[in-house]
């Protein structure tokens, strides 16, 4: 057995687990407390404690816990209140976030996960730095034109000497000192040259860091083996020498450009493990053309509010390998019911059911409770569950048993639009449910919107009738308790003896 105290600290475990939920972060909390005399007399100040944030929020109801961060010593500036009970967290909330204590206005959250909070916090600052470092290195090289893909402002490199320039020539190259002096040094030249003639390309590897290594100009450096370099910038991070993996490289040759893409089309170009790929630096604006194209291809398409993608799911394309085995009356009935299909869908109140499905092609012999299990069976899950299963039938040719003649067709209407797609395709066009030649057809229902709309309002009135007829029963009921019946006319039967005893009664003084 487990003993006690494990049980009772598991316990409490448990609850500080659920009272995690409603805990409040209080932030711009002031870093000391003034503490006055009489008349309003500066006695002394001291830094806030978790007991002076307890007195504030004390009142409000009963506190587990005060969190008071600390950061060198001091207060941070933010705490963490836990309330036993949460409608004490949420009165607390609603009284204190936004009210001044001690002259600062503080702030009342609910607290979140650390892990949360600070993933959210990454994320933001990228958004951020993305999108104001963008609009930064464009302007740099505006008139070059050497972009390629969106980058942010490159990382210092040791910038090459006028006398090592000569040297280009014999192939020795230099790092750059600092890319920013490069960029205004490219920004001077109305067209860049290199891009127009094939000689910038463009490095893309996602390992973070990985371009400062590809790039580091020393006698190991694999883009020196291939042709003399003009320069390198590398893609980094605003107001850091992060790399994200990326660079420009421009060579004095086109045939170095050549070498370099031979090498990457034959894997050699890696770094560690890593495969470094690369592309042509285009310009700028190429670059705003490919741009547009992709903006107008990934256009957001109008939302398919009518559901009609699903009618896709049942649909057996003609020169398919299950359409050569179909017979040839299955392929005349599809076809009738894609024309009739169409029809319904002209009217745009008729929709796709997501989770209704219609079966044709069933035996007239078959009942529902066999059709429902041959559905159970199909999709083959303990969690799905059938609303309705029901196979139409003529109320005017019934038989011995008083069932009418199967119409050849039902609905089934599940819970969930996976299980009914589930069903859909394991039993549309299955040889082996009836027969070969007669093949269940499958398809999800169309439904009239205005139909469904009537019945939920018809439903409504009808479900307000019955309440309001039980509230009458019930006064009525209340009613009759309230009046005074004597023990011996409480029933029918006492009724009647009283009226024969008040008669015989009568017939008695009479005579």
């Amino acid at each position: 057995m487990e003993p006690a105290d494990n049980k009772r600290l598991r316990k409490e475990k448990v609850k500080l687990g659920k009272m995690r939920r409603w805990r409040l972060v209080v932030r711009n909390l002031p870093f000391s407390v003034t503490i006055f005399r009489k008349f309003r007399i500066l006695l002394y100040r001291h830094p806030v404690t978790e007991e002076a944030v307890k007195e504030i929020f004390s009142p409000y109801g009963t506190i587990y816990e005060v969190r008071l961060p600390m950061k060198d010593g001091h207060a941070a500036g933010f705490a963490f209140v836990q309330y036993i009970n949460f409608p004490d967290a949420v009165k607390a909330l609603k009284n204190l976030n936004a009210k001044r204590v001690q002259n600062r206005t503080v702030a009342v959250d609910w607290a979140v996960p650390k892990e949360t909070y600070v993933a959210a916090q990454i994320e933001e600052k990228c958004k951020s730095e993305n999108s104001q470092v963008e609009s930064r290195v464009l302007k740099k090289l505006e008139s070059s034109g050497a972009l390629g893909q969106s980058f942010v402002e490159s990382s210092s490199f040791k910038k090459e000497d006028r006398a090592q320039e000569s040297k280009h020539t014999e192939g020795l190259t230099e790092p750059v000192k600092k890319s920013s002096r490069l960029s205004e040094k490219v920004a001077k030249n109305a067209v860049d040259k290199g891009i127009s003639d094939g000689r910038t390309i463009f490095i893309r590897q996602g390992n973070v860091g990985v371009a400062v290594k590809f790039l580091r100009i020393s006698g190991t450096c694999r883009l020196t083996n291939y042709g003399h370099v003009k320069y390198a910038l590398v893609c980094c991070y605003k107001g850091t020498s992060h790399s994200k993996g990326t660079a420009f490289v421009q060579f004095f040759e086109k045939t170095s450009v050549d070498k370099c893409f031979q090498a990457a089309v034959n894997g050699r170009l890696t770094v560690g493990s890593s495969i470094v790929s690369l592309c042509q630096a285009i310009a700028r604006e190429d670059l705003n053309k490919i741009k547009l194209q992709r903006a107008q291809e990934t256009a957001k398409k109008p939302k398919d509010v009518r559901n009609l993608h699903l009618l896709s799911h049942s649909v057996i394309e003609k020169d398919s390998p299950h359409a050569e085995t179909m017979s040839a009356a299955d392929k005349r009935r599809r076809e009738r019911m894609e024309l009739t299909n169409q029809a319904k869908l002209r009217n745009l109140n008729i929709f796709v059911s997501t989770s209704r499905l219609v079966i044709h092609n069933l035996p007239l012999t078959l009942m529902d409770s066999q059709l429902k299990s041959i559905c159970y069976k199909a999709v083959e899950n303990a969690n799905a569950r059938i609303k309705e299963c029901r196979i139409m039938r003529d109320l005017n040719r019934v038989n011995s048993d008083n069932i009418g003649r199967s119409l050849g067709y039902a609905f089934v209407e599940f819970t969930e639009h996976e299980h009914a797609l589930c069903c859909l395709k394991a039993l549309n066009n299955n040889p082996n449910i009836f027969t070969d030649e007669k093949r269940p057809i499958v398809e999800f229902s169309l439904e009239n919107k205005l139909v469904l709309d009537m019945k939920r309002r018809r439903q409504e009135r009808a479900q307000a009738r019955q309440k309001a007829a039980l509230a009458n029963r019930i006064d009525g009921a209340a009613e009759e308790k309230t009046k005074f019946v004597p023990k011996n006319v409480r029933n029918s039967e006492a009724a009647k003896r009283a009226e024969k005893r008040k008669e015989r009664q009568k017939s008695i003084a009479d005579n």
